[in-house]
């Protein structure tokens, strides 16, 4: 879609200023990329959120958004799911009802520990096997530690 966009502007542009017998050229920069979540990692993001806080306590699809994401690079490689964590209503001094990147933004520190034990899980989750959906179990797994093996000895002459 990008690549048609930007194909088309240009041939508009070209095609304008033709008309008028000059000539024009654009100097197009791509810009960010569009953060788009996949469908699993997202209702796997959702449910661990409600375990930790309650189904009340999330809205489960919020409005889109059109600010640029850094993350929305590593979502054209790796399938995840971006997030928001409600930081305040922004009624009160210190509330922090606005996005983040804003000069008026202030963190709520009563978040710390749900941001913390909500990325805590993730890595440590799984889904119930069979269908993905399910129970999460949300105990740590055990990783095998292997002995870093020696270095060869120096043969001596």
């Amino acid at each position: 879609m990008r690549s048609t966009v930007e194909r088309r502007i240009k041939a508009l542009v070209a095609a304008q200023a033709e008309s008028f017998g000059v000539t024009a050229q654009i100097d197009w920069r791509p810009g960010y990329a569009v953060l788009v979540n996949t469908p699993s990692e997202t209702a796997f993001a959702r449910d661990v959120a409600v375990d930790l806080v309650g189904a009340e306590q999330v809205t489960r699809q919020g409005p889109p958004l059109t600010g640029s994401e850094d993350f929305a690079f590593m979502l054209e490689r790796v399938p995840r799911s971006y997030l928001l964590i409600g930081n305040g209503t922004g009624h009160g001094i210190g509330e922090g009802g606005c996005m983040v990147h804003n000069p008026g933004y202030d963190f709520n520190d009563d978040n710390i520990g749900v941001a913390a034990r909500t990325g805590c899980c993730w890595p440590n989750a799984s889904r119930s096997e069979g269908t993905g959906h399910g129970p999460i179990d949300f105990r740590p797994r055990r990783r095998e530690l292997r002995p870093v093996p020696e270095p060869p000895k120096a043969q001596s002459p």
